[in-house]
C-alpha cells in the first residue's frame, strides 16, 4: 500500500533479520513499543499487503529457527568428537545440544505446522448404514 508507515517496513526487517516482535517494536518505537505495536495489529488487520508480507517473514523465521537445529546438532558432533576433557563434561555438552535441538524443533513445529509439525496419518474406514427411515423409527421410539 502506497500511504503505509515506513516505520512497519522498517519492523518487518526487523522481524526478518531474527528479532522478536517485541524487540523490533522496541527498536523501532522505544517509549510507546506497546501502542506502536498494538498498530500494528490493527494494520496486519486492515492492509492485507501488510499482513502477507508479515506471514512470509514468519514462515522464514521458521526456516531459520531449523537451521539452527542443524547448528546445534553439528556442535553436538564436534563436542563428542573431542577426546579432550572430561567425559562426564563431554556428555553433558551433548546432551545440552540435543535438548536445544529438541526445543528448537517443538518452536519451529510451531511456527510452521505444515512443514516442521508432526504428521498425523489418519485412516478411517467405518460404514454408516442409517437410512432416514432407520432414524424416523428411533425418534418415534
Amino acid at each position: 500500500m502506497a500511504g503505509r508507515d515506513k516505520k512497519y517496513d522498517k519492523l518487518l526487517d526487523l522481524v526478518a533479520d531474527g528479532d522478536s516482535l517485541t524487540a523490533a517494536c522496541k527498536a523501532v518505537a522505544p517509549k510507546k513499543h506497546g501502542q506502536f505495536r498494538r498498530q500494528f495489529y490493527h494494520a496486519l488487520v486492515a492492509d492485507p499487503e501488510l499482513a502477507l508480507n508479515y506471514a512470509r517473514v514468519l514462515l522464514l523465521d521458521a526456516d531459520r529457527t531449523f537451521e539452527r537445529i542443524e547448528e546445534a546438532l553439528e556442535d553436538g558432533v564436534t563436542v563428542a568428537d573431542d577426546k579432550k576433557g572430561d567425559p562426564a563434561t563431554l556428555n553433558a555438552r551433548v546432551h545440552a545440544r540435543k535438548n536445544l535441538a529438541d526445543g528448537l524443533k517443538w518452536i519451529a513445529a510451531r511456527k510452521n505446522r505444515r512443514k516442521y509439525g508432526d504428521k498425523l496419518d489418519l485412516d478411517v474406514d467405518g460404514k454408516v448404514t442409517h437410512t432416514f427411515a432407520d432414524l424416523a423409527k428411533k425418534a418415534d421410539e
